[in-house]
């Protein structure tokens, strides 16, 4: 799988759910090294971005 962050400001690129999955993954790793928030704000935080990219699940 390739993915490369600049194609997104491509007007003709469109998002598949690979790179959602994987914009998710760096939101859980950008939680994950900002240790000033507490536990349940990174498990809030991760629970809403999942229910706005996987509104369905």
């Amino acid at each position: 799988m390739k993915w490369d962050f600049n194609d997104r400001f491509k007007p003709s690129y469109s998002t598949t759910q690979e790179d959602d999955f994987i914009e998710f993954l760096l939101v859980i790793k950008e939680i994950h090294l900002k240790n000033e928030i507490s536990e349940e704000q990174k498990i809030k935080k991760v629970k809403d971005y999942a229910n706005k990219i996987y509104p369905r699940l």
